[in-house]
């Protein structure tokens, strides 16, 4: 594929409808998700399941996602800029590289995903599940991780962190 390409709303509910049945069925039915490099800009998809679909490199800037299930799914290298991910399950998603700058992932759950190489910078993480995330080289700079839970020393030591980067205080760095 070569560029982003938009997607029609009517063609977007297709798509979401079989891999609703692709979901539902177990991969017997509708089939997966594929919106890599899809053009969803303010898409309103709270509370869809998209697990296992791929978004890599999808633009859904300030995409409303709150209480969104996307685990597993390929969101490598996606532009989530000021998107609403609060609440959303994101377990063992991929994110390496993802632009979630300023994004709200309050109360998301995260275990296991990659965020490697990710962009978080001013992202709310309040509240998030960070247990087994990978970090490494992630943007955190004025991140708020207070509340966060399940984030260890290590974690923070792998990430880019400033004084503005609210941890939590359990860490007590």
């Amino acid at each position: 594929m070569t560029g982003h390409r938009g997607i029609p709303p009517e063609q977007l509910k297709e798509i979401l409808e079989r891999h609703r049945e692709w979901v539902e069925s177990k991969g017997k039915k509708g089939k997966r998700a594929s919106l890599a490099l899809a053009k969803l800009w303010g898409a309103g998809l709270e509370g869809v399941d998209l697990s296992g679909a791929d978004l890599g490199e999808a633009i859904l800037v300030r995409a409303n996602l709150a209480r969104a299930v996307l685990v597993g799914t390929n969101l490598a290298k996606a532009n989530l800029f000021e998107a609403s991910l609060k609440g959303a399950n994101l377990q063992e998603a991929n994110l390496k590289g993802a632009n979630l700058e300023g994004a709200d992932l309050s109360t998301a759950n995260l275990a296991r995903a990659s965020l490697s190489g990710t962009n978080l910078e001013g992202a709310n993480l309040s509240g998030v599940n960070l247990r087994r995330v990978y970090l490494m080289r992630a943007n955190l700079l004025g991140a708020d991780l207070r509340d966060a839970t399940g984030l260890t020393v290590a974690q923070v030591q792998s990430a880019i962190v400033d004084k503005k980067t609210r941890l939590p205080a359990y860490l007590n760095l």
